[in-house]
């Protein structure tokens, strides 16, 4: 009966053609679902990723933009080599984003014609992660309210461990 609420077994990753990964911080995209990204590309899915914030934390405000930049260029370094085009970056405050009150309808517009969505937990201690899980189910949600459809959507663990209901075997692109 615990295999209802805990997989024993390899799930399949779902089928997409067009799957957006959304990251609160630069690197939350690799550290969160970075062996999902890569196995989707080796099957010839496009993969587009977006950094909603700087990721330059409490830095000083002489230091932010050479932070940034510093982040910028690393997650766009990790991204190809797990073959993932360069990201958007939003650049938002670092810890900004439970107060962004469109967070949700900027998600929403991203997600036209997306098959697959990765957004970090809601249950994230950090609140910039859980903010962005947050929003993401509030724009899937509202989709499926306005047109009954929706893209498939995978919570990814970054801080803090989630109760697995799906395990995925990346050992083919670690």
């Amino acid at each position: 009966m615990e295999n209802w609420f805990i997989p024993y077994h390899v799930s399949e990753l779902p089928l997409a053609q067009k799957v957006l990964i959304l990251a609160p911080h630069p690197d939350d995209e690799v550290f969160g679902c970075g062996g999902a990204a890569a196995l989707l590309r080796q099957r010839g899915a496009s993969v587009d990723v977006v950094v909603l914030t700087d990721g330059a934390a409490s830095a000083a405000a002489a230091l932010r933009q050479a932070i940034t930049q510093t982040r910028q260029s690393e997650t766009n370094a990790a991204l190809a080599v797990l073959g993932v085009p360069p990201a958007q970056f939003w650049a938002l405050a670092d810890r900004s984003l439970a107060a962004e009150t469109s967070l949700a309808q900027k998600i929403t517009a991203l997600l036209s014609g997306v098959d697959l969505v990765f957004a970090p937990s809601p249950t994230e201690a950090h609140p910039d992660h859980a903010a962005t899980g947050r929003a993401v189910l509030s724009a899937v949600h509202g989709l499926v309210q306005r047109s009954g459809k929706a893209p498939g959507l995978l919570f990814y663990e970054v801080g803090v461990p989630l109760l697995p209901n799906f395990m995925l075997d990346i050992s083919a692109v670690w």
